[in-house]
């Protein structure tokens, strides 16, 4: 399998805390990945507001 990273991104803190723009957005990913080869080696999570973002990295 080859090494992908997965970001994931949303543009309001709510929609983080609520989760389900981040839990959508990895449902697809992970699907995604594993019809195509890909290993997920990291994943990234983005919480990006007016001010600025917040990485949240695993």
């Amino acid at each position: 399998m080859r090494p992908a990273v997965s970001y994931i991104r949303v543009s309001k803190p709510k929609q983080c805390r609520s989760g389900l723009g981040l839990e959508a957005q990895q449902a697809a990913i992970k699907p995604f990945c594993a019809r195509h080869g890909y290993s997920i080696e990291a994943e990234y999570r983005v919480v990006e507001a007016g001010k600025g973002a917040q990485m949240l990295g695993s």
